[in-house]
């Protein structure tokens, strides 16, 4: 199992973790950095969503 792994499906943003580990299962052969990308990905659409809901207040 590649170390980087159990950091990426262990992050404590449980959607981007959910993500990676989707993104993983279709994979034939695992490619860290693609899962990577997935999860840096991930938090940076849900930072964007829940800044905006912070300036409509």
């Amino acid at each position: 199992m590649p170390e980087a792994l159990p950091r990426l499906l262990a992050d404590k943003n449980t959607e981007a973790a959910s993500r990676v580990m989707q993104t993983m299962m279709g994979m034939q052969k695992i490619e860290i950095g693609q899962l990577d990308a997935v999860l840096e990905e991930k938090k940076h659409e849900l930072c964007r969503r829940f800044c905006r809901r912070g300036t409509n207040r």
